[in-house]
């Protein structure tokens, strides 16, 4: 367990981060785009489990966490950004 915990731990801290975008995405109702990121991560997940699995043993299941993570926190952080800065400049 202490060698998948640093991994585990990275990839949580990277997830509550980005839950904390994804609800941002739903009280801007962009609902669609939250349903499908949602479920476009979760495939990733699986995907990105399968693969670090073959190069890293077991160990890469937790590696996929922070990858998989990693990714939905970026993506997500573009799109609600993006958004906001659309809907800032409008107003001017």
């Amino acid at each position: 367990m202490r060698d998948l915990f640093f991994w585990q731990m990275i990839g949580d801290s990277l997830k509550i981060g980005s839950w904390i975008l994804a609800y941002l995405m739903l009280s801007k109702a962009m609902t669609k785009l939250f349903i499908t990121t949602e479920i476009i991560f979760a495939l990733t997940s699986i995907l990105l489990t399968y693969i670090c699995t073959k190069i890293f043993g077991f160990k890469g299941v937790s590696i996929a966490h922070l990858v998989n993570y990693g990714m939905y926190w970026i993506i997500v952080g573009f799109f609600i950004f993006q958004v906001l800065n659309n809907k800032g400049s409008s107003n001017e």
